[in-house]
């Protein structure tokens, strides 16, 4: 069987900043995007501060398209571990192992732990959605 790959920009809400902000202890989603469901996944981010950088990753999944990209939906839910926590603003690869669903999108959490907290600055510069087949 020939090896199958897909590789997608994941779509980010577009702030002025031309990017998805993650200030202090705030909590921010990403646009959904539609599960390809291949065999295996990974996670491509990279942010960008003038401060620390501290956000938790995880994944939303859901069957239903969310009426307000971008926002909070109750249609969505977290249904494995969270992929990672990034503290620092290089490339950064993670594998995902996602439930089966059509629509997936990331819950972004900024980890305000004193020592390091997020700043208006902390933004979402990159976001790469992989599946591969086997």
């Amino acid at each position: 069987m020939a090896r199958v790959e897909f590789q997608a920009p994941i779509p980010m809400a577009v702030l002025t900043t031309g990017a998805l902000a993650i200030a202090n202890d705030a909590v921010v989603y990403s646009e959904s995007w539609v599960l390809i469901r291949r065999n295996f996944f990974g996670v491509e981010v990279q942010f960008s501060s003038d401060t620390d950088v501290n956000v938790k990753i995880e994944l939303e999944q859901s069957n239903i398209r969310p009426e307000v990209q971008g926002s909070f939906s109750s249609n969505f839910v977290v249904g494995i571990d969270p992929i990672g926590t990034v503290t620092d603003e290089n490339v950064n690869i993670f594998p995902v192992a996602p439930i089966v669903s059509v629509y997936a999108r990331f819950k972004l959490t900024g980890l305000n732990t004193g020592s390091a907290s997020n700043s208006a600055t902390t933004v979402l510069e990159r976001a790469n959605w992989v599946e591969a087949e086997a």
